[in-house]
């Protein structure tokens, strides 16, 4: 099982980059420190862009990235993600800090003025899909805080799959 976050909407999401993440070509990697074995180095074309996926740093890894998803995968006919009611769903990857969470209600609060909500879904893949089972728990965009974010998504992270974020 996998532990995935992820956004859904009433309407399509803006994808968001990760800002820090750098992609460069094999020769770029190499003269910033990539130690490649030859046989990598032989196979690719070394000025190739976007070969290397880059961070300066590890902990830029982290840094939030949301991207469009199609809205259901299956495995053996089961439902990896819980059934939604909305259409519009994007990955969520980041690890949280309070700047990535302010930068993450700040996304939210500007998908709002145009949405009627944004579902923030934590949920381990493979698990029960019976949504009657989803522990939800729903919060206006004006009262949802850094600390908020913290008391759910690390103080208590199995004890909900849901927020529910109103306008």
């Amino acid at each position: 099982m996998s532990w995935f976050e992820f956004l859904a909407s009433d309407i399509p999401m803006d994808d968001l980059e990760n800002a820090r993440a750098l992609r460069l070509s094999v020769g770029e990697a190499v003269k910033r420190g990539l130690n490649a074995p030859d046989t990598v180095l032989r196979a690719a074309d070394i000025e190739s862009p976007e070969a290397f996926l880059w961070f300066e740093k590890r902990e830029d890894l982290y840094e939030i990235e949301i991207k469009e998803m199609l809205p259901f995968m299956r495995t053996n006919g089961k439902d990896v993600f819980p059934v939604v009611d909305l259409l519009h769903f994007s990955s969520l990857n980041w690890e949280y800090t309070d700047e990535r969470a302010r930068q993450l209600i700040e996304y939210v609060r500007t998908h709002l003025e145009k949405a009627g909500v944004v579902e923030l879904w934590g949920y381990w893949a493979g698990m029960d899909t019976d949504r009657s089972k989803s522990r939800r728990r729903e919060i206006r965009v004006d009262a949802l805080t850094p600390e908020y974010l913290a008391s759910v998504c690390i103080e208590s992270p199995y004890d909900y799959d849901c927020i529910v974020i109103l306008p």
